[in-house]
């Protein structure tokens, strides 16, 4: 999938547009078709290097906080919500990486039903 992700800490320059694997959804998390992902402040921190004394993550990092798309399938405990639902995730720390162009994933735990 082709994904903004980064390598390392860093200004603008360290953001790349590439292809990465495709993520793969599990217990508790739901597969989302993404329809629109935001540029959040925090996706600038995070970039920037500046939360990583509290927030340690693995690289490649794609980036994005926020999004909007479909539910397509739900994995283990995720009750509340139905295949095709609408929802608008904040990611909250529990995952990351909406800047892509296939299905990303979100946390039952993190997505809001429209």
């Amino acid at each position: 999938m082709k994904a903004a992700f980064i390598r390392r800490y860093g200004g603008n320059e360290v953001v790349e547009l590439g292809e990465l694997p495709e993520p793969q959804a599990g217990p508790g998390e739901l597969l989302v078709e993404v329809h629109a992902a935001s540029v959040n402040p925090v996706d600038f921190k995070i970039r920037d290097g500046l939360l990583k004394p509290i927030l340690p993550f693995r690289f490649p990092l794609i980036l994005g906080n926020d999004l909007s798309g479909v539910v397509q399938a739900r994995y283990g405990f995720a009750p509340l919500f139905l295949s095709t639902a609408a929802l608008y995730s904040l990611a909250i720390l529990l995952t990351w990486g909406f800047f892509r162009d296939a299905e990303g994933r979100a946390p039952a735990a993190a997505a809001d039903a429209v």
